[in-house]
C-alpha cells in the first residue's frame, strides 16, 4: 500500500499508515514546523510545504503524475485528507462553516477526480472531520462513519467522522479492549501528578441558571473537573488539565502524556518544534496513529 497524506500536520496519519505496513509517498501542509516535525519522523516521505485549496485540476493532475512516477502499478493506492476542522467545530463560538466546508468540499472534488482518472489502480480515499452536522450529512453519500474512538481502544473519548471508500462494515468494536483511563497511562509511564492534581478539567467552563461563569468564593473560575480514573477527553492544545480541586488551580499534562494518549510511539519526535505551545498543537491537531492503522488494515 503506498500513501498519499493530505493536510498531513505532524503525522498522525502517516504514522498510523507506516504501522500498518504502508509507505507513506508524499505528504503536504502548509505549515513548515508541523512537515519539520513529519520528516523528522518519516525521513522517506517526499514532503511538500504549500497551501491546499488551488485549481482543483491542477492539483489533481499533479497527484496522478506523482502516482505514476512513485507508486508501481498493481499497488494499492491509498490518498487522505485532515482539512483543518476549526471552522467546523462546535468548541469555536466564531467559527464559519462556510470556510470550513471550503477545504472540505474542496478534498471531495480532488479524490473524485482521482477516482475516474486512476479507475484502472486499486484506489482508496479517507477524510476526516470533526462530527459537525454538514460533515455528518456527507456520510450516505461517500460513504463513512462517525466513531468515538474509545470503543476502539484509543484512551480518550475523541469523535470524528471518517469519510471515505474504505469497508466501514469491518469496524468490530468487540475486537478492540476497553481503553486505558489517565491515571493508568500515567502509571504506565511511570508519570506522578504535581501533589494536589488529583483531578482533571477540560476547558469548560460550569455555569449558573443564567448562563453566567460561576466564580469560587476566591473569585477563580468554576471548571466542570473529573477524576484522573476516567477516560481521558479530547486532547486540545489547551486542554484537558491536571487540577486541583482544593486551590482551584490548573497545570498543562506533559508532552509524553499527551503522546502516549494520541497513540503515538515514545519514539515519535515532537521537541524538534521548540515552542511547546506549537508542540501541543500538533499532537492536539493529529489523528491518533493507532486509528488509523485500524482505519487502513480494513
Amino acid at each position: 500500500m503506498f500513501v498519499i497524506d493530505l493536510f498531513c500536520g505532524c503525522g498522525g496519519f502517516s504514522e498510523g499508515a507506516r504501522q500498518a505496513g504502508a509507505h507513506v509517498v508524499l505528504a503536504i501542509d502548509a505549515w513548515q514546523e508541523a512537515l519539520d516535525v513529519h520528516e523528522a519522523n518519516h525521513p522517506d516521505t517526499i514532503h511538500l510545504c504549500q497551501s491546499l485549496g488551488g485549481d482543483v485540476n491542477e492539483f489533481s493532475e499533479f497527484l496522478i503524475g506523482f502516482v505514476d512516477l512513485n507508486v508501481p502499478d498493481g499497488a494499492r493506492l491509498h490518498v487522505h485528507a485532515s482539512p483543518p476542522c476549526q471552522n467546523m467545530s462546535s468548541a469555536n463560538p466564531i467559527r464559519n462553516e462556510d470556510i470550513g466546508m471550503t477545504l472540505v468540499n474542496w478534498s471531495l472534488q480532488v479524490v473524485s477526480l482521482l477516482e475516474l482518472q486512476l479507475k484502472d489502480r486499486q484506489f482508496t480515499w479517507s477524510m476526516e472531520q470533526v462530527p459537525n452536522k454538514k460533515i455528518c450529512q456527507l456520510i450516505d453519500e461517500h460513504g463513512g462513519i462517525k466513531v468515538d474512538m474509545s470503543k476502539f481502544g484509543i484512551p480518550q473519548t475523541r469523535r470524528r467522522v471518517f469519510l471515505g471508500t474504505l469497508n466501514w462494515e469491518n469496524l468490530d468494536l468487540s475486537a478492540w479492549d476497553a481503553p486505558q483511563t489517565l491515571a493508568s497511562v500515567m502509571n504506565e509511564l511511570g508519570y506522578v501528578p504535581p501533589n494536589g492534581m488529583t483531578s482533571v478539567t477540560s476547558a469548560k467552563v460550569r455555569r449558573d441558571s443564567n448562563e453566567m461563569p460561576m466564580k469560587h468564593p476566591d473569585g477563580k473560575t468554576v471548571y466542570n473537573f473529573r477524576s484522573l480514573d476516567c477516560i481521558c477527553s479530547t486532547i486540545t492544545s489547551s486542554s484537558p488539565s491536571f487540577y486541583d480541586p482544593i486551590r482551584h488551580v490548573s497545570t498543562k499534562l506533559p508532552l509524553n502524556v499527551l503522546r502516549r494518549i494520541q497513540t503515538f510511539p515514545a519514539s515519535y519526535n515532537i521537541e524538534s518544534v521548540e515552542r511547546t505551545g506549537n508542540q501541543r498543537t500538533l499532537i492536539a491537531n493529529a489523528i491518533p496513529p493507532a486509528f488509523a492503522k485500524i482505519l487502513l488494515m480494513l
